[in-house]
């Protein structure tokens, strides 16, 4: 070997990256990072839209459980649309009475969302589920058998005034002088029986003695209360009355076969004029039932007044008889299928379907 040669020792030789290197891997790899963040925001985005759809289910499922457990107790149908139903369950809250309950899908009255309410008792309306895109309801009804006329149908809703929206709640004093009248009978024209009625009422003082006491009577041609022909005449203690605004029921024995005059006058007043109680009513009204009047007195019964567009709140149950041999037209609610879906752009979806274990009748 020439002795001004070195052999070559790959281990001490000079490294580098030539700068064509740098200029395509750069490029390279920021693409690269690129693609792995756009994948990364579709995977969150869709995440993220999941969780959206799996809560709105969660939530319309819910909602329409909910509903779907308090109808199947229903034993009395008020109203049944394909967005609304309201309907009677037994008592809940340990009164004696049986809760009104009402769902209905309608816009909240400011925005153009529509959203599903519930209100029990007349109270105010709860959102039970909010941006509801599409709601609906279906009914499926029992075929019922015609009644023979020498029987009587189940207890139903023959008459009612209860809770209107936007309209204010009045109140009317009564007592032994200051009396108040609600005349009525059923919208279809029909031989029928009254078994109760409720009226929504307090008492000023509830510690007092005294009653408080309803008269069935007939009416006039006047369409005014005939005190000559008394069907019943009950009462019940004031101190048995709640200080606070509660349906308060009065059973009667049934007023038998309304058919020659099928109007009815139901007259509240006290024994005395200590206890005094108040009635809550409506006034102004423009879609008071036609088949409703309301009069008062302020001398014990001697005379009644008119009043236009106003009535108490109350609930009147009794048992209706056809016109002919048999009543072919009743229809007796089997179930209730819940379609709802608060996802825009999707059409409902059954969630839920109600069966009803009375079948009640429906108006």
């Amino acid at each position: 070997m020439s002795p001004h040669l070195k052999p070559f020792n790959p281990s001490k030789a000079r490294r580098g990256i030539a700068s064509l290197d740098l200029l395509v891997s750069i490029p390279s790899a920021a693409l690269i990072f690129a693609g792995l963040a756009a994948c990364m925001m579709l995977m969150l985005k869709s995440r993220s839209m999941d969780e959206r759809f799996y809560r709105n289910v969660q939530q319309v499922a819910d909602a329409s459980i909910q509903m779907a457990m308090e109808i199947e107790m229903a034993n009395a149908i008020a109203e049944s649309t394909s967005s609304a139903i309201e309907f009677c369950v037994p008592d809940r809250n340990g009164d004696f009475l049986p809760e009104q309950i009402r769902y209905e899908w309608k816009t909240d009255g400011t925005t153009s969302s529509k959203h599903l309410y519930r209100r029990i008792n007349g109270g105010t309306d709860v959102a039970v589920l909010r941006d509801v895109s599409g709601f609906q309801l279906q009914y499926v009804y029992a075929s019922a058998p015609s009644i023979p006329n020498r029987f009587r149908s189940e207890s139903v809703l023959v008459q009612k005034v209860d809770s209107v929206p936007s309209v204010t709640y009045q109140e009317y004093s009564i007592s032994s002088t200051q009396q108040i009248a609600v005349v009525f009978r059923p919208d279809t024209l029909q031989t029928w029986d009254l078994g109760s009625i409720e009226f929504m009422l307090r008492s000023v003082d509830p510690t007092m003695a005294g009653s408080l006491r309803l008269r069935v009577t007939d009416v006039d041609v006047s369409q005014r209360p005939n005190l000559s022909n008394i069907y019943a005449d009950i009462q019940i203690a004031n101190q048995d009355l709640s200080s606070k605004y509660q349906y308060v029921e009065f059973p009667l024995a049934p007023v038998d076969r309304l058919t020659t005059n099928p109007w009815v006058a139901v007259i509240l007043s006290t024994t005395s004029e200590n206890p005094s109680v108040r009635v809550q009513g409506l006034s102004a009204l423009s879609n008071l039932p036609s088949n409703v009047r309301m009069h008062t007195s302020s001398n014990g019964g001697s005379s009644w007044l008119s009043t236009a567009s106003t009535s108490p709140r109350f609930l009147a149950m009794g048992y209706v008889y056809g016109t002919s041999n048999t009543v072919s037209n009743r229809r007796n609610l089997a179930s209730v299928d819940i379609l709802i879906s608060n996802l825009p752009g999707f059409d409902p979806t059954m969630m839920s379907s109600a069966r009803l274990l009375a079948q009640p009748e429906v108006p």
